[in-house]
């Protein structure tokens, strides 16, 4: 059974725990530091707190579908060497 840990964050004056899976802590730790540190970026640039939030979610929900899309790339692409050297060891048996 997976043991876990709970994690305080706090958005604007409001805060909450999650328990999240004590070997993925460290995830949630650096998530919330991240994303801390986006927020203070947009309200450099004049957006209010609520705005910053919003910016930055939305930054960040981009950022995981590409990144979800550049594995889902990858994973084509390794699919695609394998078929091919599996053709080639076929080819090499055949001779």
């Amino acid at each position: 059974m997976e043991e876990h840990v709970t994690v305080f964050f706090k958005v604007m004056d409001r805060g909450f725990n999650l328990h999240v899976p004590a070997d993925q802590e460290q995830y949630y730790i650096r998530a919330k530091e991240s994303f801390k540190r986006f927020v203070e970026k947009y309200k450099a640039k004049g957006h209010d707190e609520m705005e910053a939030i919003a910016l930055t979610s939305i930054d960040s929900i981009v950022s995981l579908q590409r990144n979800y899309d550049q594995l889902e790339q990858q994973k084509q692409h390794l699919a695609n060497v394998i078929a091919s050297w599996d053709n080639k060891v076929d080819k090499s048996l055949k001779n």
